[in-house]
């Protein structure tokens, strides 16, 4: 459904018993989905278009009051704000803007209860959060437009981006629409790849989970790939005795191929892959290593 826009309006009656609009006396309410342009959602103005009439609802916004006449008796008025239905796609700001025009003599106009309805407020907005190895821990940071009844954020940790567990909380500033910077150190990660996400705790329990970001911790020289941009084959290369196998795993921590027995020096075809950035990661007993690569 909209979002839904109300207003009461009523006008006080003349003590001559006669209404005093003129063609120039208006009010207009107009509103603004995520920065489109304003469009006109309600208006009042003289039935006439001349002088010296009564008010009305402009249906047609066409400068005739040609609907519901306003009276001295407060009249709720209810519109719909097209653009915000759920089923057209979520809008994230809104933008409502009231101008009046009242000239001179007996022209007035009254308005409460002004409402919006049926907006689902995010408790909270990033501007960012980012992940980066910064010499031996990785540094996750975030930043924060506005917050609403926020408690804390507890920050979660994985090695295959399927099983998170928690690795520590910082606290929240609660409401605020000051920017908000936040950070926590993971610190001494083994090698392999880390995948982080924030969960947000309100005050009232109730929590939602960031997006995953992906840091990759490297171990020397003991697993390289190469060309780092392919269009077939990718040259693998290790030091590990052991049994050897290198998954292929795309940003989203998905294994998107396999191969197992990997020798020393080896290769891999990746030619059936998409083109975009992809992981080699390597596993031999409890070692984990990966390389990032970009497939053509």
């Amino acid at each position: 459904s909209n979002v839904m826009f109300s207003i009461d309006v009523a006008e006080d009656d003349s003590t001559d018993g006669n209404e005093d609009w003129d063609a120039g006396d208006f009010i207009l309410i107009e509103v603004q989905v995520d920065g489109g342009g304003f469009v006109n959602l309600f208006a009042v103005e003289s039935v006439l278009g001349g002088s010296n009439s009564a008010p009305a609802e402009d249906t047609t916004f066409d400068g005739f009051g040609d609907g519901a006449a306003i009276t001295d008796a407060f009249t709720t008025y209810t519109k719909a704000i097209a653009g915000t239905s759920r089923l057209s796609g979520a809008a994230s700001t809104l933008d409502i803007r009231l101008t009046l025009s009242l000239s001179a003599g007996d022209e007035d106009i009254a308005f409460d209860e002004i409402t919006v309805t049926g907006m689902t407020i995010l408790p909270v907005t990033y501007s960012f959060i980012q992940a980066e190895n910064v010499r031996n821990s990785n540094l996750i940071t975030w930043g924060t437009s506005s917050e609403v009844n926020n408690d804390f954020f507890e920050v979660q940790h994985s090695m295959d981006g399927h099983h998170f567990s928690s690795i520590g909380t910082v606290n929240a500033k609660g409401s605020s629409r000051a920017v908000g910077d936040y950070s926590y150190s993971h610190d001494a990660p083994s090698t392999g790849l880390h995948y982080y996400r924030l969960k947000q705790v309100d005050l009232d329990g109730t929590y939602a989970h960031s997006d995953v970001k992906v840091v990759e911790v490297m171990d020397g020289d003991a697993f390289s790939v190469f060309p780092t941009m392919t269009q077939n084959m990718l040259e693998v290369r290790h030091s590990f005795s052991g049994d050897t196998n290198i998954d292929i795993v795309n940003h989203m921590g998905q294994v998107v191929l396999r191969s197992t027995g990997v020798l020393a020096t080896d290769r891999i075809d990746v030619s059936s892959l998409t083109p975009q950035l992809y992981f080699a990661r390597l596993s031999s007993g409890d070692q984990v290593l990966s390389k990032k690569f970009i497939k053509q």
